[in-house]
Order: C-alpha cells, then sequence, then structure tokens
C-alpha cells in the first residue's frame, strides 16, 4: 500500500513582486493582468490564465522592464504546472529565480515563490533532493524577513514532505512539528496550512503509529471541510489519506465511501498529478483485494495512462543545476 501525503497547492505570492515593480515601474496595467491571471487560476482556466502571462510577459520584455517580466515568469510557472505542461512550467520558475537573482540580489524576499514553486514541481515530479534545496533557500530568505508565518508553515510542510520522500522520517517530524508551533500563533490557520497534518499522519503511518495517524488525518479533513468548497482537491486529498489507512488496516466499510468521494472531486477538479495516481494505484489495490477484479484492472488502467502524462516522466531526464543560481547555497 502506497500511502499518500499532501503538498500544499502553489502558492503564487503575488503581493511582494508586485510590490516592488510598483516601487519604479508604476504599472497599473501590470498589476491588471496579474490580477486577472489569478483569478483565471483559483477558476481552473489554467490555458487563459497562461495566455494572458504569455502576453504580459511579452509586453514587459518589449517595453524592457525587468521587474515584471520576473513577476510574469513567476506567476507563469504554476500556472503551466496545473496545466500540464511541466518543463515550460520549469523553465519559467528557473528564469524567475535567475531573474529576481540579478535585480535584487540572492537574498530578496520575491525569490520566495518561485524558489518554493520550484521545489513543489520537483517534490511532485518525485525528485524530493532537489526540492530540499530549493525549500531549505525559501526558508531561509523567509527567515530573515520574518514576514509571514502562514508562508513559513507551508514551506516547512514541504520541505517535511521533501524529508518524507527520502525516508528521512525523523526529520519530516522535526520538521512538521515546526509548522505546528506557526500554526498555534494563528488567529485563524489557513486551509493550505493544514498539510501539516497530513504529513504528520503520514509518518505516523510508516512508523505503525496507526490510531495517531488517523488522529491527525481526521484532523485536516474535518478543518478542510469547515474552510473549503465541499469539491475542492484538498478535500480529494484528506479523503484519499485516510482511505488508503482504512485499506491498510482492513477497514473496507470506511475505506469505500472514501475512495468513492475522493474519486468523484477528483474526476471534476483535478489535482496534484502524482497524489492522483498513487490514490487510483491504492483504490485498484483496494478494489483487487475486496475481490473486485474488474474495477481494479479499470484502475490500473487509468493509473498507467497518468504515469504517461505526469510530471516525473516529463523532467525525468531535465537536470537543473541549482548550483548555478548565484549565491543560492
Amino acid at each position: 500500500m502506497r500511502f499518500l501525503q499532501l503538498l500544499p497547492f502553489s502558492v503564487l505570492l503575488l503581493a511582494p513582486a508586485i510590490a516592488c515593480c510598483q516601487t519604479t515601474d508604476n504599472s497599473a496595467s501590470y498589476e491588471s493582468i496579474t490580477h486577472q491571471a489569478m483569478i483565471l487560476y483559483n477558476q481552473r482556466d489554467y490555458a487563459a490564465a497562461a495566455a494572458l502571462l504569455r502576453n504580459g510577459l511579452d509586453r514587459a520584455t518589449r517595453d524592457n522592464k525587468p521587474r515584471w517580466q520576473a513577476v510574469m515568469l513567476g506567476l507563469l510557472g504554476p500556472v503551466l504546472e496545473q496545466a500540464g505542461k511541466y518543463p515550460e512550467a520549469e523553465d519559467a520558475l528557473y528564469r524567475s529565480i535567475n531573474d529576481w537573482t540579478m535585480i535584487a540580489g540572492p537574498d530578496t524576499f520575491t525569490l520566495v515563490a518561485p524558489l518554493q514553486n520550484l521545489g513543489e514541481l520537483y517534490s511532485r515530479a518525485s525528485q524530493p533532493s532537489r526540492a530540499e534545496k530549493l525549500l531549505t533557500r525559501a526558508l531561509s530568505i523567509e527567515g530573515r524577513s520574518g514576514r509571514d508565518p502562514d508562508l513559513e508553515t507551508r514551506l516547512l510542510t514541504n520541505l517535511g514532505n521533501a524529508y518524507f520522500e527520502e525516508h528521512r522520517d525523523d526529520l519530516a517530524e522535526q520538521t512538521a512539528n515546526a509548522a505546528l508551533e506557526n500554526i498555534s500563533r494563528m488567529k485563524q490557520p489557513s486551509a493550505d496550512s493544514t498539510a501539516v497534518y497530513s504529513l504528520l499522519g503520514a509518518v505516523c503511518f510508516r512508523s505503525g503509529r496507526l490510531a495517531e495517524a488517523e488522529s491527525w488525518l481526521r484532523r485536516s479533513l474535518s478543518l478542510r471541510e469547515s474552510l473549503l468548497p465541499s469539491d475542492d482537491p484538498r478535500i480529494a486529498d484528506s479523503l484519499a489519506n485516510l482511505a488508503a489507512l482504512y485499506s491498510h488496516s482492513d477497514q473496507p466499510e470506511k475505506a469505500r465511501p472514501m475512495f468513492e468521494r475522493a474519486s468523484r472531486i477528483f474526476e471534476t477538479a483535478g489535482g496534484d498529478d502524482r497524489f492522483i495516481r498513487n490514490f487510483y494505484s491504492n483504490y485498484a489495490d483496494f478494489e483487487r483485494k475486496t475481490g473486485h477484479k474488474k474495477e481494479a484492472r479499470q484502475l490500473s488502467r487509468r493509473v498507467d495512462k497518468l504515469w504517461t502524462t505526469s510530471s516525473a516522466t516529463a523532467l525525468s531526464t531535465r537536470i537543473v543545476d541549482v548550483s548555478a543560481f548565484r549565491n543560492a547555497k
């Protein structure tokens, strides 16, 4: 049984980068482009968001506005990733990191967003060592600024997920506990910050602490259901985690409704391609174990199809030298 843990959705972090641009450019039309792109992104109209940002990038290039070029590239990354264009997303984020480094130096806060988003992309592409380096760098910059405990929580959770993927569970749990300390200081945790509960559930599951794992995963689901629309993929992620736990512990009466509900949400709303692939693999295992061989074969074929278009496949032969980022050690 492949247990699942959640990576938070890509954080665009629009405001700091735009503020940096406004200090020199005062370009309301560029801000309008990024604002509209955010709306389209949240509506999951990724093709339209990407087209709008590409037009903005072309315009910023013609107008010789390098800060806005870096902003557009940084936003294009997560949009292209959601559209399944993984190598293009990687290129956009890599260029944004280099552009911001050249414009504002290696410690500018505007680097946090593209560093995190590229780190998340590599995590979802099953390249945790690359993700770890980028997320550690982002945390170092964010820590010096001390601006946003919610952002630090998400960065810590992502880094903890990278450790978990590397089977460094002690570090994963330690990092997750640091994120919990941040949450305890928040007036109202965000939906994204709840991902730390899924990480703790994954760590407990792998170490055989099943009662603790269920408690953390139940908490994640409860909070998300109170904060998000019922068709949000993050709710499906929590359902999928619990379904995997109940399947593993031979509680099919609890697992089946969660598998079914999560599948309905993923079919309409999408989500992290690796997570969905693992979800359907777990679902196929469950159907096979409960004697539904036809359904298991159908789900296995879906897994095979998802693998051919996954970020892991698309990025597996692409080498990005993170040490090439100037002074980013």
